[in-house]
């Protein structure tokens, strides 16, 4: 299973996640703007048409120097959500 979600931040927004259900996975893609995204000390800086994937079962976050938007494609393991 998965979910897709657009994201948007205003300039200066900084989101923590705490972590998902076990084996769950995101893939960023950012649209405009700049974002930094991913676990603690392995963020990845994202421009327009940038992308990362990561592990999201751990805590993780978003922060954005500047206005930006991004698609957030959620990934599930079979059986996590039943």
């Amino acid at each position: 299973r998965s979910e897709l979600f657009e994201l948007r931040f205003e300039a200066g927004v900084e989101s923590r996640s705490e972590p998902h259900l076990p084996g769950v996975a995101e893939l960023i893609v950012c649209l405009s703007g700049r974002l930094r995204v991913g676990p603690a000390g392995e963020e990845a800086e994202l421009g327009r048409g940038d992308a990362v994937w990561f592990a999201a079962d751990v805590a993780h976050s978003y922060v954005a120097p500047q206005g930006a938007r991004a698609l957030c494609w959620m990934l599930y393991p079979p059986g996590a959500l039943r």
